[in-house]
């Protein structure tokens, strides 16, 4: 008898365990948020503006919570937005805008994963 008792709890445990690693991102706006600030990496590192890249990396440490999952979604979108930004041909922003579209961007992940 105990042992079921001990089994069916264990269950409930391992479920709520992966439950939680599956919905890292509950919401569309912090996914909308990581991957906007993958998309701008993506295009710090074509036109090196390394300073850009360290300061959205340590955004995103200081503000994600620590999953797997919301890693993949900021490294995805950083692959994506680099070669896409190569393809394209782009020419790079100017810093100052560029600036200020990485100081949105980070606007906006603090609103999705800091403010409930």
């Amino acid at each position: 008898m105990y042992k079921i008792k001990s089994l069916a709890i264990l269950n409930v445990c391992i479920a709520l365990f992966f439950s939680s690693l599956v919905m890292a991102a509950e919401t569309e706006p912090q996914r909308q948020s990581i991957e906007a600030l993958g998309e701008l990496n993506g295009i710090a590192l074509h036109c090196q503006y390394l300073e850009h890249v360290r300061f959205i990396k340590q955004s995103l440490v200081e503000t994600l919570p620590k999953k797997r999952r919301l890693g993949d979604i900021f490294e995805d979108a950083t692959n994506t937005s680099f070669l896409a930004f190569a393809q394209r041909r782009d020419s790079c922003p100017s810093p100052a805008e560029f600036d200020q579209q990485v100081n949105a961007a980070i606007d906006q992940l603090y609103k999705a994963f800091l403010r409930r």
